[in-house]
């Protein structure tokens, strides 16, 4: 339980040089294959104790002085805004399934001064 038969992990990453500006590009996904949350492997659409199989997709631009005294991000996470669940319970009585489910698409910016 709690861990898919396969996984792959693909992040590709690309510096530029723009004059005393740095560039820094970044782009990730994630696939998963499906993954059972007890050791019944039940697979009913409806109260099945699994996740189907899923790719996340997260990416970054960064810009930084030559200097590197401070960075500017702009970053998303899961922006393909997979519903993934990452933990699963049944009820005991009428069939029904809760569960927890990881972060939506998530975004922003981030700025960093090092002193």
């Amino acid at each position: 339980p709690y861990a898919p038969k396969y996984s792959l992990g693909l992040t590709y990453t690309h510096d530029f040089a723009l004059g005393g500006i740095a560039l820094a590009l970044a782009i990730g996904a994630r696939w998963q294959s499906k993954m059972y949350f007890t050791v019944r492997n039940l697979d009913n659409p409806r109260i099945g104790d699994y996740q189907d199989a899923y790719t996340n997709w997260n990416a970054s631009v960064r810009l930084s002085p030559a200097d590197d005294r401070w960075d500017l991000e702009l970053w998303g996470t899961n922006l393909t805004d997979n519903i993934v669940k990452n933990w699963m319970g049944q009820g005991n009585a009428g069939g029904y399934t809760y569960n927890s489910y990881n972060p939506p698409r998530m975004y922003g910016v981030r700025g960093t001064w090092y002193f």
